[in-house]
């Protein structure tokens, strides 16, 4: 007599759980096709501003600006290039210190 509640208790709770989520998904379902809108299309874009004509004495300028910034560019070069070298060799004798060597 038992085994036989057990099973109807647990027939009926599938048929409840499958219900209440039929229920459910239908609710979601009205509540959902009520807010639809009609897709609209992006808006279009701007063309992008057309670029000024070539200068006429571009050149002298690229050249005065090299003049200028060329030995700059160097000395930061050598800079970069410096402090790697002792990033390297720091790391090098921080590794070789602990591998215990």
């Amino acid at each position: 007599m038992r085994g036989y509640l057990l099973r109807e208790l647990l027939s009926m709770m599938i048929t409840l759980l499958f219900v209440g989520s039929l229920l459910t998904s239908l609710g979601w379902y009205m509540v959902d096709s009520n807010n639809v809108q009609p897709r609209q299309l992006p808006p279009l874009k701007k063309s992008p501003p057309k670029l000024p004509e070539p200068c006429k004495n571009c050149d002298a300028t690229v050249k005065k600006a090299f003049e200028l910034y060329s030995e700059p560019w160097k000395k930061q070069e050598d800079n970069y290039n410096q402090f790697r070298y002792q990033n390297v060799s720091f790391c090098l004798v921080w590794l070789w210190r602990a591998s215990g060597l």
